[in-house]
């Protein structure tokens, strides 16, 4: 058992997950935004001219139309990183009106992304080690 401990990289177990994780990363981001929150615990802004906001039922933008930029997010997961973005043609009119903000996780997103990470990489190495 030990040596089966010792051959598992814990790293590697972790970036599995997270790779693991990438819709999740996206469904976080898409309701995320869909409540009008940016990456830095701040609502979306500028806030909806009043007439559309009378339209959508809110003031805070949600940046959802057609669906189509939120079917665009895409999560790039690299070893060191993950970027977030959308592949939408609209995407850079809302950075340059609403910020880069608008994409990344805020801190209520990445305690629930933590808290399902950990769930995978803990299945993971129960499945590794036979737990």
């Amino acid at each position: 058992m030990l040596q089966k401990i010792r051959s598992v990289s814990v790293r590697d177990q972790a970036l599995k997950a997270l790779m693991d994780s990438e819709q999740k990363i996206i469904e976080l981001q898409r309701a995320q935004i869909f409540a009008g929150r940016r990456s830095d615990d701040t609502s979306i802004v500028p806030p909806y001219s009043p007439i559309y906001a009378k339209k959508k039922g809110k003031k805070t933008p949600d940046l959802y139309d057609t669906g189509a930029f939120q079917n665009a997010i895409f999560a790039d997961i690299r070893e060191d990183f993950v970027a977030i973005g959308s592949a939408d043609s609209k995407t850079q009119k809302l950075i340059e009106k609403y910020s880069e903000k608008i994409f990344g996780l805020d801190s209520r997103s990445r305690i629930q992304l933590n808290q399902y990470i950990n769930n995978v990489f803990l299945k993971r190495m129960h499945g590794l080690l036979n737990l």
